[in-house]
């Protein structure tokens, strides 16, 4: 992992560089088990405590299919999807991967007895649309309006990209 930091943070780093980097087996992630989805089966969805779903763990760095990108989570933090997730409301993060890993031998490969929580969809996207090479941000943005950026000059400031993300 240390190489990938100083690769990352040298500035005189060139995409040859971060393409002949090793990358580790494994990883440190927040997840989820699957085996817990139904552990507040019966409780208001206010009453659930999403520090008992959240485990910290290393999980394997998954082989990446055709159009995926692999993204170095280098800090990230507790949002609303976190909770949601945590707390398997309103739909189970792990209903979705089941139905999404019916689609392909592809899709299937992220249908895992743990879920990593990390929120890097749609730099992944913008790699591959733009075969970008090097560092990448991930902005968590809202889905809907109310929820997220909720400064109004902050939001005005970033109306442009909110919107790019939100409609793609």
């Amino acid at each position: 992992m240390k190489q990938i930091l100083d690769a990352i943070l040298d500035p005189g780093s060139q995409p040859a560089d971060f393409a002949a980097l090793p990358l580790p087996e494994a990883y440190r992630a927040v997840t989820l088990h699957r085996d817990e989805e139904h552990m507040f089966d019966g409780l208001d969805p206010r009453d659930r405590d999403p520090r008992k779903s959240l485990h910290v763990e290393e999980v394997p760095v998954p082989e990446l299919g055709l159009g995926e990108a692999l993204i170095a989570v280098m800090a990230s933090s507790v949002n609303y999807n976190t909770v949601w997730s945590s707390i398997f409301s309103p739909v189970p993060t792990f209903a979705f991967l089941r139905r999404y890993g019916r689609l392909s031998p592809l899709t299937a490969r992220h249908d895992l007895p743990y879920h990593p929580l990390e929120k890097t969809g749609q730099a992944a996207l913008d790699v591959h649309r733009n075969l970008h090479h090097g560092k990448v941000a991930v902005l968590c943005l809202a889905p809907a309006e109310g929820l997220g950026v909720r400064d109004h000059l902050l939001r005005e400031k970033h109306l442009t990209e909110i919107n790019r993300f939100r409609n793609e």
